[in-house]
């Protein structure tokens, strides 16, 4: 396949000095050699250096566009996130995808496309008549994996099984139609007639011109190129400048995607540069002078196997090594050696021994020695970067390849023809798409295990599927491979010798649907498969995607318009246009994003006056500048902690070394992913208790893709295995886990487990079913305000358990006493996975997951250990304690709420910043409760409603003190997000702290003046002064995600922060003693209430907030689990977090301490896990 320049191309190559080399020899009989040769590459940027972050979005190199492209990045997912019309938002996702930019949005797009697939579910788009919508969507959803059946076409079929006749007039219905009968799959027929209908309408309409010119053309583009079945960096361009779209975010997408394309140009030709050199060096296009010399087909092809993300750049320079030696053995075996000289040079690759080449002739020595010496370098790359040599895969595939190049060469020698299904079956091979993807496979890095690496020895189906297409559109060309003399047979040819009746068309005809069988085998493996990373199935659908392109030949058997889209791929001058509206603030530039889809009003016109200091940015505000109680010493700094190291990893997240036991982490971390993928395909219920263990233990952090896979197989196609056929364990498990994970499953599960003649109770069969008990008892903790039956047999459930287990001391019976006391889903696991660690199973896999368990405690522990330390260091360095002497002293508790709040080890940083602004809630309060004067506190109240240190003049030097510091760890705080995200969330912040110390003035004022309020009002102040709203504000802007939402969060009180301060401030009301032997009196609810309600005991009062706290509980699984609503999960995890260690937070004993937090802190923070 070389590339035969032709007249368009050639001003291309002079300005790159690149000649057409028409004089190279032919030393038998292949081809006419017309090659594209870099001889001169100082005109592509040998400085250029490409940006290596995987995380980065839209850097580009150039100075005048440099600074532009990260706003434009954070006005883009500003743009995802607000759209509100989800229709809307579908339409972005699917240009971003065509414009090639979709992989800066993987997030964004995931959140969206879980949301709508959990509401327009399969029985709603079967009721849908609209045909885009419905085609639109369901296309999208296979694309990234989710099952959706194709009978949700049902509604648009006649009674014949036909579409019906009215929907050839729907020109967009039927592109769309058209598009999504692409993502065709085995048995799926109604598709099949999709893509026969649409097609045969759209070519009827665009040729009878009954549309107008542009959407004649892209309806012609349309079936041309299909999107799945296209590489998306070779069709960006077209999206760029010929498509028009009515939607009005579009311009700033394609300004950004003309960036990405500009700046990947800019890493591609670096990446060929480097290539081209290698490939100089090697003198093989001497040595081997019959061989192609293709350098430029050789990457790009590497290019469309690892597309174009900067975090694979180097990757794309090994592999298009490989692949060049595809190319060089082929035209050793097509056009040079002689069958006896094929024989020994396949013998020397299988055994991999170049003393086996001795007699060859020194080109294909010189062939082999230089394989073996890339393969060799390629496979020391690869175990320095992920622990593991794959050489003997390597060797494995070389010898494969070979095998099947000798086979046609004996074909050939002796004039046999084989049958058509034995020359695809080694055709198959002999494409070389194995070698390619066992190289991509290890260059990727991801999920190599002993189980996945000899799965390549057999013949996989999402390989030969890829392979097939290949070699079949390869055969169906027509003409010989770029004028080769070299005649090694077809497919067609020998099917039409097997079947002597058929014409050249019908072979034609059979031919095309064994390429379509095969992408219906590479749809099936690649979109519902798990088995292998994602980059890896878009590798095997890319270089099916590739060969239309690739092998459709014009008149002169040269590749038009690959040729074309190279140029324009490579070399095309991209031209950026200033766009200086994105040279704003960041700030401003939110507001523009919320302005393209209109989620605010546009502002009015400016006023006429010429002062522009109130309209000016400003990052932060201008800064202008009783009774002594004792408290717990429990909290203090460790003696120990002064010799902890003070720095942290650079990364914010567990850098883990190179060394013996990261390498067994990583290995065994691997191994378990693959066990539990494999547990999945098995047994449905073991793959079930499997993610529930790894949950238990702690380590569902490491295992998120494959848990998210299973429970989405487990809910699109179990939904109705709930009956009682299953088992009450099962099916209690299997409801806990999907509602715990977003998926909705209704109370009604457990229909067949009620007794309804017993008062709707459980029935009595299942009274002894200590292990479907206890399950049902965990899944009733995910009751929602309206799954009254849910919560009657859980309680019931407890009830019995209770009464089992009573007078029992086995195990069983100590872990139904344990998960009665703290149920899974309202617990911390960081803090009770010491009972996990030791736990007796009769499933053996436990103990290989225990094992990672304590491998992964151990690794986290050493990080919690210097982010204490670095706060330590911060809270010694603001001279708080000194100055603040009446306040508590604790950070060691403020950091422990900071860590259970956000568990996941990835936010490091994040933690210790959330500490920062936990110690300050507590040391606010202490102002309000023990020491400051009413007046006082007016006037604190005052300084922070107007944010400025000016208002502090009459207050008392530690209450000046403590706004000075709380001011600056604000700002402190504010800069270092703003610089991260580009958002300045002082603002918020702000009003977040006045809304604390509001709150804490006014029960100042009720119990200065000795009133006590109703408990109503007592509860809604105590919501605010419980803190718990300034705790998630922080939160919510240092994760980073959702923040144009801010209004949404700080502006109301919605039910996910109120639902968890209730539940704080009520457990804070229920806990025997005042915390810590604070003097200090702020009340209770209990007190309120039982003002209220003369009559009341303590123990009636003392059920009634259990029972506020119940519903409280609801309210949160309902906002945090299924409502549409606009936080992320991570933030959705904190709120659930703070509530589930409360508990914790205020369990005092007689002596005022927390004994069970101090034991657990002492096992999480300093007890090493021997493993």
């Amino acid at each position: 396949m070389a590339f035969s320049p032709h007249a368009s191309f050639a001003p291309l190559l002079a300005s790159l000095n690149i000649p057409q080399s028409n004089d190279s020899p032919v030393n038998k009989r292949l081809f006419n050699k017309q090659t594209i040769v870099l001889r001169d590459h100082t005109l592509l940027s040998t400085n250029f250096k490409p940006n290596r972050s995987k995380n980065q979005s839209f850097i580009l190199t150039d100075d005048d566009i440099g600074h532009e492209a990260p706003v434009k990045g954070r006005i883009l997912k500003h743009v995802l996130r607000e759209i509100g019309d989800p229709w809307e938002c579908l339409n972005l996702i699917d240009a971003t995808q065509r414009l090639g930019i979709d992989y800066h949005f993987q997030q964004e797009i995931e959140a969206i496309l879980q949301r709508q697939y959990v509401l327009f579910n399969a029985v709603q788009l079967n009721s849908d008549t609209d045909l885009h919508k419905t085609a639109f969507l369901f296309r999208l959803f296979r694309q990234h994996g989710y099952l959706v059946s194709s009978d949700v076409f049902e509604s648009f079929l006649d009674g014949e099984g036909k579409f019906k006749e009215e929907l050839k007039d729907d020109i967009k219905g039927l592109m769309s139609l058209y598009e999504a009968s692409q993502l065709c799959m085995h048995g799926d027929e109604i598709l099949e007639e999709a893509e026969n209908f649409s097609s045969h309408w759209l070519k009827a309409r665009a040729e009878a011109e009954q549309v107008d010119h542009h959407l004649a053309s892209f309806v012609q583009h349309t079936l041309a190129y299909p999107h799945h079945k296209s590489v998306v960096q070779l069709m960006a361009p077209n999206y760029l400048e010929d498509v028009q779209w009515p939607n009005k975010w579009i311009s700033i997408f394609r300004d950004a995607a003309k960036m990405e394309l500009y700046s990947a140009q800019r890493l591609r030709q670096h990446e060929l540069a480097q290539f081209t050199k290698w490939w100089k060096e090697t003198d093989l296009a001497k040595d081997l002078s019959f061989s192609r010399d293709q350098p430029i087909k050789w990457y790009v092809a590497s290019l469309i196997c690892l597309s174009t993300d900067s975090f694979y750049s180097e990757q794309r320079i090994q592999l298009a090594k490989s692949i060049s030696f595809i190319y060089l053995i082929d035209d050793i075996f097509d056009v040079f050696g002689t069958l006896d000289e094929l024989t020994i040079f396949t013998e020397a690759v299988c055994r991999w021994d170049l003393a086996a080449a001795e007699g060859l002739p020194d080109c294909m020595q010189i062939c082999l020695r230089t394989l073996f010496e890339v393969t060799n370098e390629i496979s020391c790359q690869i175990y320095q970067a992920h622990g593991w040599n794959p050489i003997h895969s390597l060797h494995k595939a070389w010898a494969k390849l070979c095998k099947a190049f000798l086979v046609e060469a004996e074909w050939m020698s002796s004039g046999q023809s084989p049958s058509a299904e034995e020359y695809l079956k080694n055709g198959v091979v002999s494409t070389g798409v194995h070698v390619t993807l066992t190289h991509v496979f290890f260059l990727l890095g991801e999920l190599i295990s002993k189980e996945t690496v000899e799965l390549f020895d057999e013949d996989l189906d999402i390989i030969s599927s890829s392979a097939t297409v290949l070699r079949l559109w390869d055969d169906m060309g027509s003409a010989k491979d770029e004028k080769q003399e070299g005649r090694d047979g077809s497919y067609l040819e020998y099917y039409m010798k097997e079947h002597p009746s058929m014409c050249y068309e019908e072979t034609k005809r059979h031919t095309m649907k064994q390429i379509c069988n095969a992408w219906k085998t590479l749809n099936t493996e690649c979109l519902l498969s798990n088995l292998f990373p994602a980059k890896f199935n878009q590798a095997c659908l890319n270089l099916a995607r590739v060969v239309p392109i690739a092998y459709n030949y014009g008149r002169a058997q040269s590749i038009m318009s690959l040729e074309n889209l190279i140029k324009q791929f490579l070399f095309h001058q991209m031209e950026l246009e200033p766009i200086k509206d994105f040279f704003i603030h960041p700030m401003a530039a939110s507001a523009s994003a919320m302005l393209i889809v209109g989620v605010i009003a546009p502002p009015p016109p400016p006023p006429s006056s010429s002062s522009s200091s109130s309209s000016s940015f400003q990052p932060y505000p201008k800064a202008s500048m009783h009774n002594m109680v004792p408290h717990s010493k429990k909290w203090t700094i460790p003696l120990h902690h002064s010799f902890l190291p003070i720095s942290l990893p650079a990364d914010s997240q567990i850098s883990p070394s190179i060394d013996e036991t990261s390498m067994k982490y990583e290995f065994e971390m691997k191994n378990l992913k693959h066990l539990l993928r494999e547990t999945a395909k098995i047994d449905s219920l073991e793959s079930l208790n499997m993610i529930d263990a790894i949950q238990r233990l702690g380590i569902d952090h490491c295992f998120k893709q494959e848990i998210k896979a299973i429970l989405q197989t487990q809910y699109t196609m179990e939904t109705h295995n709930f009956d009682a056929k299953c088992g009450l364990h099962q099916v209690a498990l299997r409801f806990r886990l999907l509602r715990q994970h977003g998926y909705f499953v209704p109370q009604d599960v457990f229909e067949g487990f009620i007794d309804h003649n017993h008062e709707g109770l459980l029935d009595t069969k299942f009274s002894e079913n200590i292990e479907g008990l206890t399950s049902l008892y965990e899944a009733s903790q995910l009751c929602l305000p309206e799954d009254e039956k849910l919560e009657k047999i859980g309680n019931f459930s407890a009830r019995i358990l209770k009464k089992l287990v009573r007078n029992r001391d086995d195990n069983l019976s100590k872990h139904v006493r344990k998960a009665m006391a703290n149920p899974f889903h309202k617990s911390l696991v960081k803090f009770v996975v010491k009972d996990y660690f030791g736990s007796q199973s009769p499933n053996k896999w436990i103990y290989v997951f225990q094992h990672m368990a304590k491998l992964d405690f151990n690794r986290v522990q050493k990080l919690h250990g210097l982010e204490l330390s670095q706060f330590i260091m911060w809270w010694k360095k603001t001279g708080l304690c000194e100055e603040l002497k009446f306040a508590r002293d604790q950070p060691l508790k403020w950091y422990i709420c900071s860590m259970a709040f956000l568990a996941d080890p990835m936010f490091s940083e994040e933690r210790v910043e959330l500490t920062k602004c936990i110690s300050f809630i507590y040391l606010i309060d202490d102002i309000y409760d023990v020491y400051g004067s009413l007046e006082e506190l007016r006037l604190f109240t005052k300084a922070i409603q107007r944010w400025d240190l000016a208002a502090l003049d009459g207050l008392p030097n530690p209450m000046k003190f403590c706004i000075i510091k709380l001011h600056e760890t604000t700002n402190e705080i504010c800069h270092k997000f703003y610089l991260k995200h580009g958002w300045n969330p002082i603002n918020s912040l702000r009003k977040s702290w006045v809304r604390l110390c509001e709150a804490f003035l006014v029960e100042a004022e009720w119990f200065g003046s000795s009133h006590l309020p109703s408990a109503k009002e007592y509860l809604e102040n105590g919501e605010v002064s419980s803190g718990v709203h300034v705790v998630l504000a922080h939160i919510f802007f240092l994760l980073g995600q959702g923040v144009s939402n801010e209004a949404v969060l700080l502006s109301s009180n919605p039910d996910i922060v109120s639902s968890t301060a209730s539940i704080l401030r009520l457990s804070d009301d229920l806990g025997s003693a005042k915390d810590e032997n604070q003097e200090g009196h702020d009340g209770s609810y209990i007190e309120c209430y039982m003002k209220e309600n003369p009559g009341i005991s303590v123990d009636s009062a003392r059920k009634r907030i259990s029972h506020v706290i119940s519903d409280a509980w609801k309210r949160l699984n309902q906002e945090s689990l299924f409502s549409p609503n606009p936080y992320p999960p991570t933030f959705i995890q904190a709120s659930l977090n703070i509530a589930r260690f409360v508990p914790l937070l205020y369990g005092y004993d007689e002596n005022q301490d927390l004994p069970t937090l101090e034991k657990l802190v002492k096992f999480v923070l300093y007890e090493s896990i021997g493993v």
